[in-house]
This record gives C-alpha cells, sequence and structure tokens, in this order.
C-alpha cells in the first residue's frame, strides 16, 4: 500500500504544479490561446481530487486493479466533459463583451461638476465617470493621468486612484481636479490641484498646477486582470471668470472626431487674416517680407501656451502630442509643416505638425479683439 500511496502523492503534486503553471504562465506567454491555460488549471484541479479521492478509496477499502483502472478512466472522461462545457460557456461570455466593454465618460453638468465649501472659499471639483458596458464586474482597475504637459516637477504621470471596483453594468465616479473659485471672504486660487490618492499627504506630494497655463494629459483607465483599458486626451484650465473646466479633446492618436489643420496652413489662414483686417504689421514687423511674416505665425503657435501642438516622430506614424518643453528646442522649417532641431541626429524630427482648427479658431478671435483695441486707440 506504501507504494500506491506514494504514487497518488506524487500525482496530486503534479496537479499542483499544472495548476501553479497555469496561473503563472500567460503573463510570460501572453500571444498563447487562453483555453490553454483553462484546460491546465481545471485538469490540474481535477487531477488533485482524483488522487485524493483515489487515496481515500484506497484506505477505505481496496480495490482490484481493473475496477481502480476503469473508475479513474471513467472520472477523467467525466472530468473532461466538464471542463470542455464551461470553456465553450467561457468563450461564450467573452465573445458577448462589447467592444467598448469599459469607457471614461466626461460631461460639464451636475454630478460630473459640483461646488462646494471649502473653508471661506468655494471649491470647484471636476470627474469623470468610467462605465463598465460588461456582465462581469471589474476589480483592481486604475485611472492615471499620463503626459502631462507642461509637466509639474518634470514629472509627467499621476495615479488619480487604484484598486476601483465596478459592479456589472455600473460606473463609478472619480474626481481628477479641484480650484478654489473665490468668494467675497477669500479670492481665488492660483493653483489648480489634481487629485491624487491621500497617502500622498505631503504637500510636495500634490499636483499643484499654475492657473495662467492649460493643462493636457491623457486619462487611462485599466485593469491588470482583464486586460481592459480606455484612454482620452483632455485639458484642463481655468477661465477669466474663475471656472474650472475639464475638456475632452481629440485623441492625438486617432484624429477621428477632431478637426485638425496642418501648422502651416493654420499660418497662412493667420496671416491671410492679419492682413484682411489690417493689423498685419501690428503683430509683425513692418519691415519684414511676406515670407518672415508668415513665420512669425508659426514662431507664434509654438511659444502659446493656448495652443496644443502634434505631430508623427519620425519615424513613426503616430500622431502624438508635442510637449512645451519639447517644442522649446525645435524649430519649424518654413514652407513645411515640420519641425527640426540642431540637436537631433536627423535633420527632420516631427512630420505632419498639426493644431485644431478650434485652437486656431481662438487665435483669430484674438487677433479680432486685438484689431478692436487697436482701433479704439486710434
Amino acid at each position: 500500500m506504501l507504494r500506491e500511496i506514494v504514487l497518488l502523492t506524487i500525482g496530486a503534486l503534479f496537479g499542483l504544479g499544472t495548476v501553479m503553471a497555469a496561473l503563472a504562465a500567460p503573463s510570460h506567454f501572453p500571444n498563447a490561446p487562453s483555453w490553454v491555460w483553462h484546460w491546465l488549471f481545471w485538469g490540474g484541479v481535477a487531477l488533485m481530487i482524483l488522487m485524493v479521492a483515489d487515496g481515500a478509496w484506497l484506505l477505505i477499502r481496496r480495490p482490484d486493479w481493473l475496477t481502480a483502472v476503469l473508475m479513474n478512466v471513467g472520472l477523467i472522461f467525466v472530468a473532461a466533459a466538464l471542463i470542455s462545457f464551461f470553456d465553450a460557456r467561457h468563450t461564450t461570455e467573452r465573445a458577448k463583451i462589447p467592444s467598448n466593454p469599459v469607457q471614461i465618460v466626461l460631461d460639464t453638468k451636475e454630478p460630473f461638476v459640483s461646488v462646494e465649501s471649502a473653508g471661506a472659499n468655494r471649491r470647484r471639483i471636476v470627474r469623470v465617470k468610467i462605465e463598465n458596458n460588461t456582465g462581469v464586474a471589474i476589480s483592481n482597475g486604475k485611472l492615471q493621468v499620463l503626459n502631462l504637459d507642461p509637466p509639474y516637477r518634470d514629472q509627467t504621470e499621476f495615479l488619480l486612484r487604484g484598486e476601483i471596483l465596478i459592479p456589472p453594468h455600473g460606473h463609478v465616479f472619480v474626481d481628477i481636479a479641484y480650484y478654489d473659485e473665490g468668494t467675497s471672504k477669500a479670492p481665488p486660487g492660483k493653483w489648480m490641484y489634481l487629485v491624487v490618492p491621500s497617502g500622498a499627504f505631503f504637500a510636495e506630494a500634490i499636483p499643484t498646477l499654475p492657473i495662467e497655463t492649460p493643462h493636457t494629459f491623457h486619462l487611462k483607465f485599466s485593469t491588470l486582470e482583464a486586460g481592459l483599458f480606455h484612454e482620452i486626451y483632455c485639458r484642463l484650465y481655468v477661465d477669466n471668470d474663475h471656472v474650472l473646466h475639464l475638456e475632452k479633446r481629440g485623441s492625438p492618436a486617432n484624429r477621428q472626431g477632431t478637426d485638425f489643420i496642418l501648422i502651416h496652413d493654420a499660418a497662412q489662414i493667420a496671416f491671410e487674416t492679419a492682413e484682411e483686417i489690417g493689423i498685419l504689421d501690428l503683430v509683425s514687423s513692418a519691415h519684414s517680407q511676406p515670407p518672415e511674416k508668415l513665420a512669425y505665425f508659426l514662431d507664434v503657435f509654438l511659444v502659446d501656451d493656448q495652443i496644443a501642438i502634434f505631430g508623427k516622430r519620425l519615424p513613426s506614424r503616430n500622431v502624438r502630442p508635442i510637449s512645451r518643453k519639447e517644442l522649446d528646442s525645435l524649430h519649424p522649417v518654413p514652407g513645411k509643416s515640420t519641425l527640426t532641431s540642431v540637436f537631433a541626429a536627423s535633420p527632420d524630427v516631427y512630420a505632419d505638425v498639426s493644431m485644431t482648427r478650434d485652437d486656431l479658431d481662438k487665435y483669430l478671435k484674438r487677433l479680432r479683439a486685438l484689431r478692436d483695441l487697436a482701433d479704439k486707440q486710434i
């Protein structure tokens, strides 16, 4: 009997090893089909149960070898049938997952925006909603700020909330930032604050963003276990009425849904608009040649904190935002929507450099306001 007990123990340990391998292997072999790990895991569980049952049967009643073999073969077929059945259900459930299983939603109405008292001041908080569009609960989710521009003390990534739980077809709201708008008893604040976890109790750990400069960043929700994620591109700023805004902008990686214009074409439109309304010599040198005046608007777009600049960093074909820090060492190429750097090994650093038409419209509006101001002073 001792030999049989040793063999059953070895079989149970083999089943345990199979289960452990099925749990650890997917992260090392991400391209392997999921049914392989599903079968290994439950096959290992079934083998352990079978070995324990055989050991109990052996201790209670010592069966003849033919009966034991037939019984084990029958149980193996039953286990295989159950694993196959539940694997088919698992595959079917995965097929029902929608194309956007999780989604970050942004709006300007309550409860996306709230105003509350903060001592003598009035605090406005902006937040997003994370929707779970599947029939399965989401656990261990996290929401991050990525590619913050301008950075906060050279840091561009921040965790806003971790360990997010969302029930099936449910949602949660996550605070993004807040700003003290001011009251009759307290002045408006000078900073916007990102809402980081409460563990960041040191003042230096809380990102404080100056209100004079609009900030852009990606909001990314992701889960480790399910591999779900969604990302949007946002702009955070305080307007002239001391109101905090969080806007969704067109994703730099996908221009669909947002109207972009090449930066050289935008400069041409700004040049013609300034010429049409009679302030071309006012915004640029009166003694400059027309090409130099056109180049002036290219330079303005690159240094204006209220204009977001995008481009393809060669040799990549993906469009990405270009940070203000990076723009400081780049120069436009006359007649092209290209940026170059004297420090780069390749002369052309960014191609198809562009901006949104919304930013261009706002800049043209400022030009017209400048014309009106000049008319009043005459």
